[in-house]
């Protein structure tokens, strides 16, 4: 029903309505959100020893991973704002068992001063940033603080409307709005313990997502039948095939 899922900006927006209202009703589908957020992964180096590693434990680096929701990328222009706000969650793992895992929430603002449009729909900004972070480790019970500065260069454009999409595999029905962006960061963190304090610098890729809510199905295809040799099904008898002889008139 290619009228009812029919999501273009030009097409009713019923018609979008009633094909989601029928998505909905299918056993194989379900509603889906996703929030704007920005994911950013990178190496990290770790200039001094998590507080309470073992002495003897080996110098390693980790892997740093920052997941963070900015709801100013719902606000119509949000490609060309010069300011950013984010709240989440970080993780910085140590590559070996030996090194610890750093972890905890963080408050993030960041300030965009040169952001220039390379095109109708995308723009090239480069910025800084500053976030506050509480921290705990993977083999201490006590919290620390933390403070991380970064920098950034992002390529992004606005996203608004409906979006659809349909194969055989199942269909995706839904609303976009927010902001895209690849990109790449660098940053230096300290992180404070009752036992001391440790440094450590990240360079890695980013990628920003829209706001999206709508609904996903999923076909279910029968397996196809099963036959054995000679035509016959598997598991059964074998059939014989003989020609059949022509009766000889008296």
């Amino acid at each position: 029903m290619p009228l009812l899922l029919d999501c273009r900006p030009e097409s009713p927006g019923w018609g979008c309505l009633l094909g989601a209202l029928l998505l909905l009703s299918a056993p194989s589908c379900a509603p889906f959100i996703v929030p704007p957020a920005r994911v950013a992964v990178g190496p990290a180096a770790r200039l001094d020893s998590v507080p309470g590693t073992r002495d003897d434990a080996p110098q390693a680096g980790a892997v740093a991973v920052r997941a963070a929701l900015h709801p100013l990328d719902l606000v119509d222009g949000a490609e060309a704002n010069k300011v950013d706000v984010g709240v989440g969650y970080a993780g910085e793992f140590g590559a070996t068992p030996e090194a610890q895992t750093v972890y905890g929430p963080f408050v993030q603002v960041g300030v965009y001063p040169w952001n220039a449009p390379i095109g109708a729909r995308t723009h090239l900004r480069f910025g800084g940033s500053a976030a506050i972070e509480r921290v705990y480790r993977s083999g201490g019970s006590d919290a620390g603080v933390g403070g991380t500065l970064g920098a950034s260069l992002e390529l992004l454009g606005p996203v608004s409307g409906p979006f659809a999409g349909a194969s055989h595999d199942g269909a995706v029905l839904g609303m976009a709005r927010g902001v895209w962006s690849v990109g790449l960061f660098a940053d230096a963190s300290m992180r404070s313990f009752p036992e001391g304090a440790y440094r450590s610098v990240t360079a890695g890729v980013s990628l920003r997502v829209p706001f999206l809510a709508g609904i996903a199905c999923c076909a279910f295809h029968s397996p196809p039948h099963e036959s054995g040799d000679f035509g016959a099904p598997a598991g059964g008898h074998e059939v014989s095939r003989v020609p059949a002889r022509p009766r000889q008139r008296p």
